[in-house]
């Protein structure tokens, strides 16, 4: 992803030449599509994510109560459930759906995220980026079902007003997909 044909560029087996500043568009339709096509890896985000944690739509803060810092909705057992990285057997935590517990309307944060990206389609984003939508669609699947998979980004990224929501966006398709902290996926050792 690059406005110019760079060395890297060249190089590169898809190289998409995306209008200048407009990378988060990019990476919103990305996620739209992964989650779209559920190209997503739903164990990593369940054990390793606060995806599957309650979110209260009256103030956007996470579910908390009964001792546990934060609360998932089991959807085997059909009731909330403390929030733990490593839930037993019997605990099935949701990643989508809306809740209500003790009177409060609940959502798990992946099912946010979904809502947040949806109108982010790839037709949207090639008005945006001018990149094609059909190449847009084609680089999330080749991301998604590429293991391991990684992104790296140099000065460019943090160069627009979005800078930060641009390197989130990026970072989050390594987490989406289940290539974080993974070898050959995006890793800080």
């Amino acid at each position: 992803v690059d406005p110019l044909l760079s060395h890297t560029a060249a190089k590169a087996d898809v190289w998409l030449a995306l209008r200048p500043g407009t990378d988060l568009a990019l990476f919103l339709a990305l996620h739209h599509v992964i989650i779209r096509e559920r190209l997503y890896d739903a164990d990593f985000l369940t054990s390793w994510t606060n995806a599957p944690f309650l979110v209260r739509e009256d103030n956007g803060q996470f579910l908390d109560g009964a001792g546990a810092p934060y609360r998932v909705w089991d959807s085997k057992r059909g009731e909330p459930y403390p929030a733990d990285p490593w839930f037993p057997s019997h605990v099935q935590p949701a990643l989508t759906g809306s809740y209500t517990v003790n009177g409060v309307r609940c959502k798990p944060a992946w099912q946010l995220f979904a809502e947040m990206v949806e109108p982010c389609s790839p037709e949207w984003a090639q008005e945006v980026t001018w990149v094609p939508a059909e190449e847009i669609r084609s680089l999330a699947r080749i991301y998604a079902t590429t293991k391991p998979a990684s992104t790296d980004w140099y000065n460019g990224l943090h160069r627009g007003s979005n800078g930060y929501y641009t390197a989130v966006a990026l970072a989050l398709l390594s987490v989406v997909t289940g290539n974080w902290d993974v070898p050959g996926g995006l890793s800080f050792e």
